[in-house]
């Protein structure tokens, strides 16, 4: 991996995407902030809180909106079975676990829950939790300073356009490992931190704190189209 076009495509994110205004991804530190207000896997109406911490009027991006939709799925497995997916997603944020096994064992449980949906709805043929686009966005919303929405094309691009050994292993197992590497070189720019306090409205000022840098300026970053190859 070379660090300067790491950098490069990170000075290069500010320069095409800080620079507008409205910054156009400002929903998804949004959508953040209200999953930290609302999340409680303790309370008791689960399916109540899961549907408040996932909403939001620019909702479709991240998990479909609310009607055949992951969002929608999971609220049929929380009325099928609420207390097995409580513990799904305590496994999930169970951070001292191995962190790829807890996405995997999500998806697994996730297959074992439309095997019920379907006895009442035959036709049913997707949980909409495939390719662990949405475990990973449930762990970027919750450790958002941990954590990127894993896209194996995008990924793959990533590893490719920053010089990385063996681009073509976009592996769950390795986003795992280079997805810490990449957020740290982000928090390190101050400049970067402070532009995006500036850009994005939230009601919860500790939001924007620097240790946290949400996941949305991840992908933009290292897949916008460059001004030259490299």
């Amino acid at each position: 991996m070379k660090i300067e076009r790491l950098h490069y495509f990170r000075d290069l994110f500010k320069e095409d995407q800080l620079s507008k205004d409205p910054y156009p991804s400002a929903y998804k530190w949004e959508c953040q902030e209200i999953f930290h207000r609302e999340w409680d896997v303790e309370t008791l109406d689960f399916a109540v809180m899961y549907d408040r911490a996932l909403n939001h009027p620019i909702s479709g991006n991240l998990w479909g909106g609310n009607h055949q939709s992951a969002k929608s799925v999971m609220l049929e497995f929380i009325e099928i079975n609420r207390e097995f997916v409580r513990s799904m997603f305590k496994d999930l944020f169970s951070r001292q676990k191995d962190l790829t096994m807890r996405i995997q064992r999500f998806h697994f449980h996730c297959d074992q829950m439309l095997e019920l949906v379907q006895k009442k709805r035959p036709k049913a043929n997707d949980h909409f939790h495939d390719g662990y686009h949405m475990p990973t966005l449930y762990l970027a919303l919750r450790y958002p300073d941990e954590m990127v929405i894993y896209d194996p094309e995008v990924f793959q691009r990533v590893l490719l356009l920053i010089g990385a050994k063996n681009p073509g292993d976009s592996t769950l197992a390795r986003f795992t490992k280079v997805t810490p590497i990449f957020q740290s070189q982000l928090r390190q720019d101050i400049e970067l931190m402070e532009l995006l306090k500036r850009k994005i409205n939230l009601k919860i000022r500790q939001s924007h704190r620097s240790t946290r840098l949400p996941f949305a300026s991840h992908h933009r970053t290292y897949t916008h189209k460059p001004h030259f190859n490299i």
